[in-house]
C-alpha cells in the first residue's frame, strides 16, 4: 500500500462535487444560482486556523462553524476522516484546507481571465472547451465576469459556471497555460491533487511545522498535568486540615486545568 498523500484526488473530488451541489441546488441564493468564487471566500473566510483553535483537523470532530455554509464542514470532515482511516490521505489541517482554496480560488480568476483574453463567442467557448451547453449563433465576442451582476443569472454567468465545474470535477480535460493548452486525462487519472501538492510546497512544511507545534502542545500540557497531580497528593493529605469547602474549592479550579487527551 502507497503512503498517504497530503491531499487526495477523492478529497478534491468531494470538494467539488459538495460546491456544484451547493450553488446547484434550487432557489439557491435570491432565486439564482450561487457564486462559487463567493462560496470559497465565505468559507475561507470563516476558518479558523489560530493556534488556540479547539478544532485543528479536516476529521470527525474538527467540524467548523462556517456560516450558512456550514455543511462543507461536516461533509469534508466526513470525507477528510474516511481517507485517514484507509491511509490514503494524512490527517489534514485546516491550515492546509484553507490554503488548497485559496489556491482554487487563484486559479479559477487567473482561467477566466486568460478565457477573455481569446476574444471568443458563446459558441466557440463551448465549442472549444467542450462545455455541455445547448450550442448558440451569436458572433459576439464574450467577457465573463469574475462577480455576478444584477439580481438574475445571466447567459455568461451560466456559462462561467460550466468553465468552473467543467475545469474542476466535469471535464476530461484541462486547459493549461497562457494558451490553453489541452491535457486530456484518462478516466480515474488524478491530477488536481498532484497539481496542489506540487505547486505548493508550503503545504508540506506546514503540516510537519504543525504536527511539532501539536507536539510541544501536549508536552507542555502534559507536564502541567504532572503538575496538577502533585498538588492533588498533597491536598489528599491536608484534607481534614483544611476543611472540605477549601478542599473541594481547590479541587475544582484544577479540574478546569486537567486536560484530559482524546
Amino acid at each position: 500500500m502507497s503512503s498517504p498523500v497530503l491531499y487526495h484526488e477523492d478529497m478534491h473530488n468531494a470538494l467539488w462535487s459538495w460546491m456544484k451541489d451547493w450553488c446547484e441546488m434550487p432557489n439557491a441564493w435570491r432565486g439564482k444560482e450561487r457564486d462559487p468564487l463567493d462560496v470559497l471566500r465565505e468559507i475561507v473566510g470563516g476558518i479558523d486556523i489560530s493556534m488556540g483553535s479547539e478544532k485543528p483537523f479536516v476529521i470527525e470532530g474538527g467540524e467548523q462553524v462556517l456560516s450558512e455554509t456550514n455543511n462543507f464542514s461536516t461533509f469534508i470532515c466526513y470525507k477528510g476522516q474516511r481517507l485517514y482511516d484507509r491511509e490514503e490521505q494524512e490527517k489534514m489541517t485546516w491550515v492546509n484546507m484553507k490554503s488548497i482554496l485559496e489556491f482554487y480560488i487563484s486559479d479559477m480568476e487567473h482561467y477566466i481571465r486568460r478565457v477573455n483574453q481569446l476574444g471568443l463567442n458563446r459558441g466557440q467557448i463551448i465549442e472549444r472547451f467542450e462545455l455541455n451547453l445547448p450550442p448558440v449563433t451569436s458572433s459576439c465576442v464574450v467577457h465573463i465576469d469574475l462577480v455576478y451582476r444584477g439580481p438574475h443569472i445571466s447567459t455568461a454567468q451560466k456559462l462561467r459556471n460550466s468553465l468552473i465545474w467543467s475545469r474542476y470535477l466535469t471535464g476530461t480535460t484541462i486547459w493549461e497555460g497562457d494558451e490553453l493548452e489541452p491535457n486530456l486525462l484518462a478516466r480515474g487519472e488524478p491530477y488536481w491533487s498532484q497539481c496542489i501538492v506540487r505547486e505548493m510546497p508550503i503545504l508540506n512544511r506546514r503540516y510537519h511545522i504543525f504536527e511539532e507545534q501539536q507536539e510541544q502542545i501536549i508536552g507542555q500540557q502534559q507536564k502541567k498535568n504532572d503538575a496538577i497531580r502533585k498538588i492533588q497528593e498533597t491536598l489528599d493529605e491536608v484534607q481534614e486540615d483544611i476543611g472540605d469547602g477549601l478542599y473541594l474549592e481547590l479541587m475544582n479550579i484544577m479540574k478546569e486545568h486537567f486536560v484530559v487527551s482524546e
